[in-house]
């Protein structure tokens, strides 16, 4: 029952035409105002006019609206209110079906359209209802949207979907006796605020569009933006969010986040919580300089509270650039092109560079494990000649070393001490000489040569030992 305060009517009915006239209704109550005007037609089974001393079979009506208020209690959060409106629709009496062509309702920017029909089959209501809005914000949405249909998915748009504007937004609904109603929804969104995980930064002047089907939430970024603690901002452009199934406490997020930015902003967001990647490993975010290109794959609960454990997490790209003087300390490292892959085990950075003027192919591995103490390890191949020992502090006497060799290196990087290398080497390509001895290896032969140094400001070789012909 709708309960009124007042209504009144004006109609005419014309006989001849079997058709109603509506000069005006007006309905005033505390849950529905209404002014409209418009005509009906009353038709027989058959599509013609019904005849006269007849009961119609169906009526066709137009309505046009200049006021509507809806509130029934607890069917919207607040009231809905629009000042112009159209209505097209036809009702069947027997068997019972309600055909709206169109119901058209604007407020100010706000214009909705809505079709559909309904009809009653044994068991139940069978039908669905289609809704078309040009433009939305998410906040009228959500005030528009009945509190209890969809009202998973209602609550799920309420709390995860910030001040965004939505475009080309259309609804669909499909109700059967004895099926679970059947809901899809897709929109344009544009200056929107997203946030994948609450404790990191949302994603602002967010757009792209996004879909529900059924349970299930996709959210795709055409463009977007993430302004992180240290290192500026993040384009998480190509981003995309999956929600596999809204209706389940807690949802289970996958979020595929693509990010371009400053290997220092890039660093800077993973170390928020719930990672705390680099303050777990005693590392500053700004390890060095270089633009980041990566995808970040996350799955996490959509709760209140998420801790590192909740997420599962691999991070994959590539570093263009690099340059740092912090990785390996008073030594200037530079990577042309580093991949980079960050797990929960670690961070493991690779390419090839120099370290000052000596030539490398190495990985970098910095655990995140407490237990590591913030201590890295790296494993190198070098090219060595006497002048770049030289500049690492490790010199033959000058003549004695010759040519270029390649060597394998382990380096152990501890944190606040010196580096730590392992060094071993065939010596091809290398020429030594010992004159005190009278003797020499050519640099095509083959020998082998191992050394252990400690890095620093004053270098040390601990062990060294060398065979050659």
């Amino acid at each position: 029952p709708i309960r009124f305060d007042r209504a009144d009517v004006a109609l005419r009915y014309d006989p001849a035409r079997q058709r109603i006239t509506l000069g005006s209704l007006r309905v005033e109550s505390p849950s529905l105002r209404l002014r409209a005007r418009g005509s009906a037609e009353l038709q027989d089974g058959a599509g013609g006019l019904a005849q006269p001393g007849q009961l119609p079979q169906a009526v066709v009506g137009q309505l046009t609206i200049s006021e509507v208020m809806v509130d029934p209690e607890g069917l919207f959060a607040e009231p809905v209110v629009f000042d112009t409106g159209a209505l097209a629709m036809r009702v069947t009496l027997s068997p019972f079906r309600a055909e709206i062509g169109e119901l058209s309702l604007g407020q100010g920017k706000d214009q909705l359209r809505l079709s559909g029909d309904m009809a009653a089959v044994p068991g139940g209501w069978q039908g669905g209802i289609d809704v078309a809005l040009p433009r939305i914000d998410a906040d009228r949405l959500v005030k528009l949207w009945p509190v209890s249909v969809v009202p998973k998915t209602r609550s799920w748009l309420a709390a995860n979907v910030g001040q965004a504007e939505f475009e080309d937004f259309n609804a669909s609904l499909r109700i059967a006796p004895g099926q679970e109603p059947r809901f899809a929804l897709d929109y344009d969104f544009a200056g929107a605020e997203v946030r994948f995980i609450r404790t990191l930064p949302p994603v602002k002047d967010g757009h792209g569009r996004a879909t529900i089907f059924g349970n299930s939430y996709v959210i795709a970024l055409e463009g977007g933006h993430v302004v992180a603690p240290d290192g500026g901002r993040i384009d998480a452009t190509g981003s995309v969010m999956r929600v596999e199934d809204i209706a389940v406490i807690p949802a289970m997020a996958e979020v595929e986040l693509t990010t371009v930015s400053t290997l220092t902003a890039a660093l800077s967001l993973m170390d928020q919580e719930p990672f705390r990647f680099l303050t777990k490993a005693g590392r500053p975010v700004a390890l060095g300089d270089g633009l980041a290109a990566l995808t970040s794959s996350l799955r996490f609960p959509l709760k209140e509270k998420i801790g590192v454990g909740d997420v599962g997490y691999t991070v994959r790209g590539m570093v263009r650039d690099f340059r740092s003087g912090v990785l390996v300390p008073d030594r200037v490292l530079a990577v042309p092109e580093m991949t980079v892959r960050v797990t929960a085990e670690g961070l493991v950075l690779a390419g090839r560079g120099t370290l000052d003027d000596l030539p490398f192919e190495a990985t970098f591995n910095q655990p995140f494990d407490p237990a590591a103490g913030g201590r890295a390890t790296a494993k190198a191949r070098i090219w060595l000649t006497d002048a770049r020992m030289r500049g690492f502090g490790i010199a033959l006497p000058q003549g004695w070393l010759s040519g270029e060799t390649q060597a394998e290196v382990e380096m152990v990087i501890p944190k606040g001490a010196p580096l730590t290398l392992s060094l071993t080497s065939t010596l091809a390509g290398a020429a030594l000489k010992v004159p005190p001895l009278g003797w020499s290896k050519a640099a095509k032969a083959k020998g082998s040569l191992s050394l252990e140094a400690r890095l620093g400001a004053s270098p040390e070789v601990t062990a060294l030992r060398l065979e050659a012909p």
